[in-house]
């Protein structure tokens, strides 16, 4: 069994954060305003870089951006979820570059630093509550299979019980109110025109989707934060009365070919699919076939090895995707994979698939011809073979060799947990 940092590792590493990120937002929002360039701009620039470094290479990761993507793919919902649902919502998402994302930048900055130097730690803020919180925020704005896979890594580092199929029923049972990119009309920049973060928080608060007693760091609740805010405009956000699509499009599928889990993003199109297997060891091996009119309409697409420890680092499939709809084939074409994929991913593409090939999962064993069976509604990811020719199989099967016996990568793949559990790090 994976184990996690201990609370107080949890907290020191979320403090080297916030220390890095508000060093970075002092030193961006307050310098530009004096025109303070000299030695202090550098000190602080490498401070945080440093910190920054720092927290990642121990496990638990800091995140530093200038600013993430206007539609709703994996950048997009963790900059404004993690802030929303844990602990700052009033103006989790704003518009780059205007007068109030530098205003914005000094006062986050100040209190990042007023909260490393005392204040409550991340540990307070990321409870289950916390966690499914912020899963009903990702689903009700069209958000990505990525983010289960991230909230997951949370709960095992932050020592919280969590599953993936508890993740995703608050991924399906939610209501997508906002019309964001890629499946709706508008980009974040809307979002935040028509009132932002606050009022989509407001309304699932009112609709019972999220619990409106989470403590924020100003010491208010949700609720209480977002209460002032505006109703929903009917355009770009909708009531959870009348939404702009009745139910979430994230769904985890199990059975005899994941029986741990997989995951999928499926807002319109088709819900099923029987169909041959046709097996590729490498996203590159799989692009190029697609590319060269291997695949056939009705076809299932087999790609393994590119799971947390496959991979190694269980890549975005983005160029098999890309590839498949750049063919014609997006709605007669499925694609199964131990990898994952990006938020702007369309078609009946399941991913996350575990165990993984690379550690001797089903998939591993997958021949060309073979018949996958996809059902969502019956949520069942099947491989139509017998349990005693499955054993077999699976018996008679062995790793391959990888392309790097040694270094970082070797180590990663011996240390790396299942996608089902986060893909984390294991002592």
């Amino acid at each position: 069994m994976a184990k996690v940092a201990p609370v107080a590792s949890v907290e020191r590493r979320g403090n080297g954060t916030l220390i890095a990120v508000g060093a970075m937002l002092l030193l961006f929002g307050i310098a530009p305003l004096v025109g303070f360039y000299p030695v202090f701009l550098m000190k602080a620039l490498c401070f945080a870089l440093f910190a920054c470094a720092f927290n990642l290479l121990i496990g638990f990761g800091g995140l530093l951006s200038f600013g993430h993507a206007m539609f709703l793919g994996t950048a997009g919902y963790v900059c404004a979820h993690a802030a929303k649902e844990w602990g700052w919502p009033p103006e989790a998402a704003i518009v780059l570059g205007t007068g109030a994302s530098t205003m914005l930048g000094v006062v986050a900055g100040a209190l990042a630093v007023r909260l490393a130097g005392g204040g409550p730690t991340a540990r307070r803020f990321l409870d289950r509550r916390a966690l499914l919180n912020a899963m009903a925020g990702i689903a009700a704005t069209g958000g990505s299979t990525n983010g289960i896979l991230h909230l997951l890594a949370i709960a095992r580092e932050a020592g919280v019980p969590l599953t993936l199929d508890e993740l995703a029923g608050v991924g399906a049972a939610t209501p997508v109110v906002a019309s964001l990119a890629p499946s709706g009309r508008f980009t974040a920049e809307d979002l935040h025109r028509v009132g932002g973060t606050a009022v989509l928080i407001r309304e699932l608060v009112r609709g019972g989707h999220v619990e409106g007693s989470a403590p924020t760091v100003e010491g208010t609740t949700l609720a209480e934060a977002t209460s002032g805010a505006a109703a929903p405009d009917g355009e770009v956000l909708f009531s959870v009365d009348e939404p702009f699509k009745p139910t979430g499009a994230l769904h985890a599928l199990r059975g005899n070919l994941a029986p741990d889990g997989s995951l999928l993003k499926l807002a319109a199109g088709r819900r099923f699919q029987q169909g041959p297997a046709r097996v590729f060891d490498s996203e590159e091996a799989c692009a190029d076939a697609v590319r060269a009119g291997v695949a056939r309409p009705g076809d299932v697409l087999v790609v393994r090895y590119e799971g947390p420890a496959g991979g190694p680092g269980m890549r975005e499939m983005l160029s098999v995707t890309s590839s498949v709809v750049g063919a014609g084939l997006g709605e007669s074409v499925a694609l199964v994979t131990d990898g994952r994929f990006s938020g702007a991913t369309r078609g009946l593409m399941v991913g996350h698939v575990a165990p993984e090939a690379a550690r001797g999962g089903p998939l591993a064993v997958v021949r060309d011809g073979d018949t996958i069976t996809i059902d969502v509604d019956a949520k069942r990811l099947t491989l139509e073979l017998g349990e005693d020719e499955l054993a077999r199989r699976l018996a008679a099967w062995q790793p391959p060799q990888p392309s790097d016996a040694g270094g970082v990568f070797a180590r990663y793949r011996a240390l790396v947990g299942s996608a089902s559990e986060g893909a984390v790090l294991r002592a």
